[in-house]
């Protein structure tokens, strides 16, 4: 075992170490010890070489140390902690360079926050009726003011701008602080507020005096478990030269939310979502530039004189030839004896840049976990392309979306329902709320929804999917950011106004002497109701329709006419309440003679004169 730990060069020196034996042989034959102690070297020789031999050939062909990958393959061995101690600032610096002077780094941020936030994640109670908690009536009652309290501390305190900046800060810095405390802001209805902390602000390492006793990491104090149960607050940023001032405050973790995304087990601070692309996109950037700067070159077109070298002469030839650097279109340029003239020509534009630059963006929407649509803003793939790439980042944002819900969010919401109770703003018996806390915070943040792919096939395939019980409509209206409640409320009012209006607008016609009809027959108009009657008599006359009395006293109401007299019941009735159409009419017979004798009296109106649908002959000709 002793001989197994140590290495090949403690080995060799062991071997060619004398030992006793060799002492005695070599005062009888110096040359024979000296023959043994050679081949115990060449033999530990020979074994290391055997295993050098054996290195090459891993049995993972990753852990391989050859020439080409291994001697140039130096990973690190830092624990993930030891690492963000070591090379987190470094991280930080170079997230907001690309974030402030790389378009696509800016692109791929300012992308995430509009598809994890939008326009605010915002909150729904979900409190239910519980027996011997609280009632239905009190339940509703519970969460309709739960939620407009919680909307009027939104906006005077704007969560939503707030959220976004949590956001921003997850994209540039890999984490985000959210630290809660009380003003007295007498607008609010609850002395809650919320202030986002600029993770530079936590520093990695102490700069005051520090407890012996206190075990402190990466800015937080760990308790006797390695669970971080404070953090470290300087008052100004490290770099602010207006007020610098790095004492620190140390702050509960109850009231300062920490959000970041915990790749490793026992990771204590968050990595900038940048650090697998850096390295590519500071490559990109520097081949754009560097292609730039050879475009730049082409457009000079420059010209270069060589040829004669001596000082007299060049001095002798300045005095009578005429520059290059006056060249003219057209101009001919006369040059002296042994000079020439030779263009740069450095092939600008190449062919390597556009697929270089697709491939490079490729990897880091790769290395983010973002759409590679979203970051180049390239939408010229096909249909069913982008969308399966949509569908793939909506997962990642919803993921993010869950990351600060969970870490934040919910622990802002029972923050704000606590204050409500306490203070006053939510009337709650304090000993039934402390009892049952949990059922009371019971709540949904329903995040932003996003636009529609394909309306008409998502809409068709919802509704399937509601009617085949696989889905209900609170998920549905969920999935694009709608509260199930507000959205029936809405059309509830929007009904509510529609029959107000058509109540107010039968009452009008009859003001008029209209009628009294309402429903779509107001919001038709006369001209639908002519379009109707033209119809009507388009098929009467072509024999399709046979006319009827009740034809007659169904158009007269829709027209908004008095009702039929008796002579024209009369008329009605003598050919049995129908009337024969005109193409269909006696040979002989006219339709005069067709037509009762007694539908025309003279005391009626144009209207009772005839039924609505006798033409003059003249007219049917």
């Amino acid at each position: 075992m002793a001989e197994s730990s140590q290495t090949p060069q403690q080995r060799i020196a062991a071997a060619a170490r004398p030992t006793r034996l060799d002492a005695l042989i070599g005062r009888v034959a110096p040359g024979i010890a000296s023959n043994r102690i050679k081949s115990r070297v060449d033999h530990e020789l020979r074994m290391m070489l055997v295993d050098r031999t054996a290195a090459k050939f891993s049995a993972y062909e990753a852990a391989d140390h050859d020439r080409l990958r291994g001697e140039k393959w130096l990973p690190s061995r830092l624990s993930s902690n030891d690492a963000i101690g070591h090379e987190l600032e470094t991280l930080i610096e170079r997230a907001q360079d690309l974030y402030r002077n790389d378009c696509y780094a800016a692109s791929a941020i300012n992308g995430r926050v509009d598809n994890v936030i939008g326009g605010g994640i915002r909150p729904q109670s979900r409190v239910v009726a519980k027996r011997g908690v609280i009632t239905p009536a009190q339940a509703e009652e519970f969460n309709t003011q739960a939620e407009r309290l919680f909307a009027k501390w939104a906006r005077l305190e704007r969560w939503e701008d707030k959220q976004r900046q949590l956001e921003r800060c997850n994209g540039i810095y890999g984490e985000s602080w959210l630290h809660m405390a009380d003003s007295d802001d007498p607008q609010k209805p609850v002395t809650l507020s919320v202030q986002v902390i600029h993770p530079q602000r936590i520093p990695l390492h102490s700069i005051g005096p520090r407890n012996g006793r206190q075990s402190r990491r990466l800015g937080m104090r760990l308790n006797p478990a390695g669970e971080p149960i404070a953090a470290f607050i300087t008052r100004t940023l490290p770099n602010d030269s207006h007020a610098h001032d790095l004492s620190e405050t140390e702050v509960s973790l109850d009231d300062l939310l920490h959000c970041y995304e915990e790749t490793t087990p026992g990771q204590l601070r968050g990595v900038p979502w940048l650090t697998p692309a850096m390295g590519k996109l500071k490559d990109l950037k520097d081949f754009v530039h560097a292609n730039l700067i050879a475009e730049q070159v082409a457009a000079c077109y420059g010209a270069f004189v060589s040829g004669v070298t001596d000082p007299m002469a060049l001095a002798e030839q300045a005095r009578t030839r005429s520059n290059l650097e006056d060249m003219a279109p057209g101009a001919i340029q006369y040059l002296a004896d042994g000079e020439a003239v030779t263009f740069s020509d450095p092939a600008r534009p190449g062919t390597t840049l556009a697929p270089y630059v697709e491939w490079a963006l490729h990897g880091v929407a790769a290395s983010l976990r973002y759409p590679y649509e979203l970051l180049a803003k390239q939408f010229t793939n096909n249909f069913s392309g982008g969308r399966l790439a949509l569908i793939d980042g909506r997962i990642t944002f919803k993921i993010w979306q869950s990351c600060l819900i969970e870490r934040v969010f919910r622990r802002v919401w029972a923050r704000f329902i606590d204050e409500c109770v306490f203070q006053g703003a939510l009337q709650v018996d304090l000993l039934n709320y402390e009892q049952n806390r949990d059922h009371y915070l019971q709540h949904q943040w329903i995040p932003p929804g996003w636009p529609w792919v394909d309306p008409e096939k998502e809409v068709r395939a919802d509704v399937q999917a509601i009617e085949a019980g696989l889905q209900t409509q609170t998920e549905s209206l969920a999935a694009r950011g709608r509260d199930f409640d507000e959205t029936l409320n809405q059309i509830e009012r929007e009904q509510r106004q529609k029959a107000d209006m058509e109540a107010r607008m039968a009452e009008y016609r009859k003001s008029l002497g209209l009628g009294g009809e309402t429903g779509g027959n107001v919001g038709a108009g006369p001209q639908a109701a002519k379009d109707r009657l033209d119809a009507y008599g388009v098929g009467v006359r072509a024999g399709a329709i046979t006319s009827q009395m009740t034809d007659e006293a169904v158009f007269r109401s829709e027209m908004g006419l008095p009702e039929m007299s008796a002579e024209a019941r009369k008329a009605w009735q003598s050919t049995g309440n129908v009337r024969a159409p005109i193409t269909l009419v006696k040979p002989g017979e006219t339709t005069t003679d067709a037509a009762p004798q007694d539908s025309q009296p003279a005391e009626d109106t144009p209207g009772d004169q005839q039924p609505v649908d006798a033409v003059p002959q003249e007219q049917e000709q």
